[in-house]
């Protein structure tokens, strides 16, 4: 997969772990010197499969416990703007967390947080109309998460998995 062999998988499942961990920790855990693994890291970044090293945000720790999905049907006649671009300024929104271009009934899917029902229904009736191009929208709330992570996808991850140290 991409050129990339046992050691950078280990490499990446320890990253995913605590990108944050010492060179030092990762030779221990790998056996191999930590110019080596420094040399490989890069070599992943430069590849663009590392895109950045960021944090988990327990969101109901920030105030942000509600999640809500929005269905939006992109209405070519009000704006002059194409569907990417309309899902671009969605991104822009205060709340947002992913915008995606969708087939089927609808054509924009938005993932919402929010601090409670009402914070919802603002980013809905105020904040999303203000987006010419936005016509009729179904809003859907998360009872319960079940998964929430920005894991690979299975055949990624049950490759990274079977290197398990």
């Amino acid at each position: 997969m991409a050129g990339l062999d046992e050691t950078d998988f280990k490499i990446l499942k320890l990253l995913k772990e605590d990108s944050k961990q010492p060179l030092k920790t990762l030779e221990e855990r790998l056996g191999s010197k930590s110019s080596t693994i420094h040399a490989r890291i890069k070599k992943l970044e430069q590849k663009g499969i590392i895109k950045n090293y960021t944090i988990n945000l327990d969101m109901k720790s920030i105030g942000l416990p509600l999640v809500g999905f929005i269905m939006l049907i992109f209405e070519k006649s009000e704006t002059n703007l194409d569907q990417e671009t309309i899902a671009t300024e969605i991104g822009k929104l205060p709340r947002t967390q992913e915008v995606h271009l969708i087939a089927g009934e609808y054509d924009i899917l938005v993932k919402v947080r929010s601090k409670d029902i009402e914070d919802l229904g603002e980013f809905v009736t105020k904040d999303l109309k203000q987006i010419k191009g936005i016509g009729s929208s179904r809003t859907f709330v998360s009872l319960n998460i079940i998964k929430e992570f920005s894991d690979p996808p299975y055949p990624i991850a049950r490759i990274i998995n079977q290197y398990d140290n």
